[in-house]
């Protein structure tokens, strides 16, 4: 009796210890399956790796580089930086992670554009100053005469503020729209007198609308093809049933892949040997970009900025998505946010991205940098003293970046 009680007792123990053992697998499996991409990624580069020191960028630069977007960016998903067609930095926050998926909202524009320019490469599309009417000619009639004199350039170039105010004709007028392509002709047409966000996902949506016309096919099919399967990106390969196909919502890709759309357009169309949209095509892409400040910037289309003496593209896009493009320093630079709305401008990006120039520049120059009287000492309060600041702040003299944290903390409650 008494072995037959100590083999139960051993018995119990045992299936106690394995309901133990299998109570953690089931809490490891599920953590791997949903934050896997976040907590148990490693820092492995997935497309030619590279130590920064090898593409001549200061590590302990970088390190702040990566500090400020973990303490200060709270909604980044991601952070890439390829200098040299290397990728030195590839960091995922939050919920984002290397197979993580985001709508690129007005973005979308950018990837059409060299879309169009492909087109236009097959002879598909005449080029960018081929009148809407060759396209659209039902939906013009509608509109005043004036209306036939807009061409392709017009949705080329088209370029809004992210914030929405009143009386903005929302997203959901146009996805909801009897006919799409008549409502978003009717914001483009209204660019001239007053600029809209809504504009921004008028002229993406009427761009695709243009290639399926003239391609014969979904602009999915038409981007994976000539566009997404050179560059090596699946996102839409054609058995990925996951992805909303859907023109007006647009393209929803990897950051990664969103980074090396940037390093096409920086090698001017070259990829590894082939050209897939013309040298031509993105200088022209290119010229007469406007300028912009930073904390001024549109969304859209690309507008050049100055970041620490260098010129800089860059186009930004609703929630806080960003490909920017250093040309002289050969660095493109990708970032995406877990926010569904536009993020304000003045949102710490503008600092981020001059920490990164910072990072590659020679030390001697950045040397040349820190020493600008622009710059505010560590005592000294910063211009930041509007009814909008904690003022408490200012009852003592704290670190400049202190101060602009603190600004930003209020404008963002405001």
């Amino acid at each position: 009796a008494e072995r037959i009680m100590s083999m139960k007792r051993i018995l119990k123990y045992a299936a106690i210890y394995l309901a133990c053992c299998a109570a953690i697998g089931a809490g490891v499996y599920v953590s791997i399956i949903f934050y896997a991409q976040k907590t148990f990624y490693l820092d492995k580069k997935q497309w030619h790796p590279a130590e920064p020191e090898a593409q001549h960028i200061d590590p302990g630069r970088l390190t702040k580089v990566l500090d400020y977007v973990d303490t200060r960016l709270p909604t980044a998903r991601s952070l890439l930086l390829l200098r040299n067609g290397k990728t030195v930095v590839e960091k995922y926050y939050w919920l984002g992670g290397p197979k993580q998926t985001d709508y690129l909202h007005s973005l979308n524009l950018p990837l059409l554009q060299v879309l169009i320019g492909i087109a236009i490469d097959h002879q598909l599309i005449q080029g960018p100053e081929q009148p809407l009417s060759a396209f659209f000619q039902k939906q013009l009639t509608s509109l005043p005469d004036d209306a036939a004199s807009m061409t392709l350039n017009r949705l080329l170039r088209a370029q809004a503020p992210l914030i929405w105010g009143a009386g903005d004709p929302g997203y959901w007028d146009l996805f909801y729209a009897a006919d799409r392509i008549q409502a978003s002709m009717r914001v483009i047409y209204r660019q001239q007198k007053k600029t809209q966000p809504a504009i921004n996902f008028a002229a993406a949506y009427l761009l695709s609308q243009v290639i399926e016309q003239v391609s014969g096919q979904s602009v999915f099919d038409f981007a994976y093809r000539y566009l997404f399967q050179p560059l090596g990106i699946t996102t839409y390969a054609a058995d990925d049933e996951d992805l909303t196909l859907d023109p007006m919502v647009g393209f929803q890709i990897k950051a990664l892949d969103l980074a090396k759309i940037g390093y096409l357009l920086a090698q001017e169309g070259h990829w590894e040997g082939r050209q897939i949209v013309s040298k031509e095509w993105v200088r022209w892409l290119f010229y007469n970009v406007p300028y912009a400040e930073f904390d001024d910037t549109p969304g859209g289309s690309w507008v050049k900025i100055t970041i620490r003496g260098q010129e800089s593209l860059i186009v930004r896009g609703e929630g806080g998505q960003y490909i920017v493009l250093i040309p002289a320093l050969d660095v493109v630079v990708v970032t995406t946010s877990t926010s569904r709305f536009a993020l304000p401008q003045d949102n710490g990006h503008d600092r981020l991205l001059q920490l990164i120039v910072e990072a590659v520049l020679e030390t001697s120059e950045t040397a040349g940098i820190a020493a600008k009287p622009d710059l505010k000492s560590e005592t000294v309060p910063g211009p930041y003293t509007d009814t909008l600041a904690p003022n408490f702040v200012f009852s003592t003299s704290v670190p400049q970046d202190i101060l602009d944290f603190f600004h930003q903390f209020a404008q963002d409650i405001f």
